[in-house]
């Protein structure tokens, strides 16, 4: 449950180390001290909260994955008895496809699913290297919860929402942090997320 919730949301609690899930960088990727802030934005007309998700010049290919990823994903937490990993896995690569699927998968084993209206994304690009033989791209993201529609963890059975367990010491959204590598001409894949639950993010 603990990914689903941070993955999808940057919302759940979490310990002072936060939620960490990296697998090993491809070769000969590196990251450049270059960083890129979004020249436009687009207001979602499904919540009251702005995204940032456009206006990334030749980077919005990488930034695309990472929003598609995020839509097929939250969409299979919806439905986890019936959702097939396949629907995100092509996004993800290395143990970050591992621990996608492995969370989809506890959603569906305790019988639990989420409603309501996926916090938006609010990204940043904190380095880059599209010379490289293998392009990188870090990525921030600072997402941003409905605040008529909240998105929540609920028991399928009962219809109740989920234990939220103890309010946490430092409180949501926390920024994660994105790795993402294009490997060949197939395109970019996500092959890390890490979320950092010790301090709150503003965008």
């Amino acid at each position: 449950m603990a990914l689903a919730l941070l993955v999808s949301a940057g919302l759940g609690s979490c310990g002072s180390s936060g939620v960490q899930t990296q697998s090993p960088a491809p070769p000969k990727a590196s990251d450049s001290p270059t960083s890129l802030t979004p020249t436009s934005s687009a207001t979602s007309s499904t919540t009251d909260a702005p995204t940032r998700t456009t206006g990334f010049g030749n980077l919005q290919p990488a930034i695309d994955v990472y929003v598609s990823l995020t839509a097929a994903y939250n969409k299979a937490l919806q439905d986890p008895a019936d959702a097939s990993p396949s629907t995100f896995s092509r996004f993800v690569a290395g143990q970050a496809r591992i621990a996608f699927e492995q969370s989809l998968a506890q959603e569906k084993a305790e019988g639990k699913a989420f409603r309501g209206t996926p916090p938006v994304n609010r990204l940043v690009v904190k380095s880059s290297d599209l010379t490289a033989s293998v392009p990188s791209a870090t990525l921030e993201n600072c997402v941003l919860a409905s605040r008529t529609n909240p998105w929540i963890e609920y028991i399928v059975a009962t219809g109740k929402a989920a234990p939220t367990g103890a309010p946490p010491k430092v409180p949501p959204p926390y920024p994660a942090t994105i790795k993402l590598f294009k490997p060949n001409a197939a395109g970019w894949v996500v092959t890390s997320y890490a979320l950092d639950g010790t301090k709150t993010c503003t965008r």
